[in-house]
């Protein structure tokens, strides 16, 4: 083989891998998925501990936050309270649904006798759900929750707007663009006090 050909062949794929590096959209590798309305959540049955039962495109039109937590996880009871304030006031067209992975049900039933009484009466609202997520499986095995807390807020459609893994000042101004359909930018992580701390 010529030298001449050698080289052209050496140039043609040279064109070629440059042509394909890097063609994956680089928000295609954030997990929190900014490409809203791309993934569609699954349409997951639940009872909540007042035993009213639905599903998740029960809520198709509204805004749904799903948050994925435990009741002796420091940052989940820290930001519960402003997550309950956010669907107060978005009332009608957010819908809360708190996901408790605690092993007992109890565990979770004692944490919401103990809440102040303004607090308690949020959970009591017609678009908060508070449901025992016995054995993980909602959380975990069908939404792929790893770490707590987590909230996956999810459009008018049932797609994914965006997942949130951390506790954050939910009563941030910022947090009013999810409602127009918006990614939520970045806000403050909330902070709280370990029990340990003390």
């Amino acid at each position: 083989m010529s030298q001449k050909l050698i080289i052209i062949l050496c140039a043609l794929a040279f064109g070629i891998g440059l042509a394909s590096w890097n063609t994956t959209p680089p928000s295609a590798l954030v997990e929190s998925n900014l490409t809203e309305g791309k993934t569609k959540v699954k349409n997951f049955a639940f009872t909540s501990i007042d035993g009213r039962k639905r599903v998740l495109s029960d809520f198709h039109g509204k805004t749904v936050f799903i948050n994925s937590w435990f009741t002796h996880c420091p940052p989940c009871i820290a930001e519960m309270p402003q997550l309950l304030q956010l669907a107060q006031k978005h009332s009608d067209d957010m819908v809360f649904i708190a996901l408790s992975i605690d092993r007992n049900v109890a565990d979770l039933q004692r944490y919401l006798s103990r809440l102040p009484r303004n607090t308690r009466a949020l959970t009591e609202k017609d678009n908060v759900f508070f449901v025992h997520d016995d054995g993980n499986i909602i959380s975990g095995t069908m939404l792929g929750v790893k770490g707590f807390p987590q909230t996956i807020i999810v459009n008018h459609e049932g797609h994914q707007l965006q997942k949130i893994k951390e506790a954050i000042d939910w009563l941030s101004p910022k947090v009013e663009k999810i409602f127009s359909e918006q990614p939520l930018p970045d806000v403050q992580p909330l902070k709280h006090t370990n029990k340990n701390d003390k």
